[in-house]
């Protein structure tokens, strides 16, 4: 039974132990190379289905406690606290990642990855939904230093359709960006050096 429980909604080939679990855990923190959240690591790996949200809240809660983890908040952070890797913490992450498969290692940073990337873009851009008196608009932006690069608004019938437009500009906002350049601009776009960067390349540089 106990089995059962920490293998609930827990896809086949995932950590099944939660020795396991915390391994993975460290490991994630080593490989990141920076701090991430609880909320962070439970996107990642709950919604790819490799944990269970039980058994990553109790990993997390015993490498706590036992001086694997630091936990530092910060005013950006998620309310709960950046986790840090302590030196035990690094030492365990190196000792002990063959453990766990490699095909679940690199499953579970790419998905942590990809969810830092998105909380960037959220905060960095703009995908706002509005109802309107026949349906919803979704009013997208890429923010750049004085004006935004891009603005527009697009009409759906449903908020089902403008959540699944909204989250796909999220995933990565300079695909929309050069595809409206693209259209616009037709041939002329080679000529544009400027191009050749992502818009928040370019500012971060």
């Amino acid at each position: 039974m106990a089995s059962e429980a920490f293998m609930a909604g827990v896809l086949p080939g995932g950590p099944n132990t939660d020795y396991e679990v915390r391994i993975l855990i460290c490991w994630l923190i080593r490989e990141l190379g920076s701090p991430v959240t609880p909320n962070q690591l439970n996107t990642a790996l709950v919604g790819e289905g490799l944990v269970n949200y039980f058994e990553l809240a109790g990993a997390i809660g015993q490498l706590l406690s036992t001086g694997h983890l630091i936990q530092e908040t910060k005013e950006e952070s998620d309310g709960a606290g950046q986790l840090v890797l302590s030196g035990l913490g690094e030492r365990t992450a190196e000792t002990f990642r063959r453990e766990i498969p490699r095909t679940v290692r690199d499953k579970a940073i790419e998905a942590l990855r990809r969810c830092i990337l998105q909380e960037r873009f959220e905060k960095e851009n703009l995908a706002e939904i509005s109802e309107t008196r026949d349906g919803f608009l979704l009013t997208l932006a890429i923010r750049d230093v004085g004006n935004d690069l891009l603005r527009l608004s697009l009409y759906a019938p449903t908020r089902e359709v403008c959540e699944t437009m909204r989250q796909n500009f999220l995933r990565d906002p300079t695909v929309v960006y050069r595809a409206v350049l693209s259209s616009l601009m037709g041939e002329a776009l080679r000529d544009l050096s400027f191009l050749a960067h992502s818009p928040k390349e370019e500012s971060d540089g």
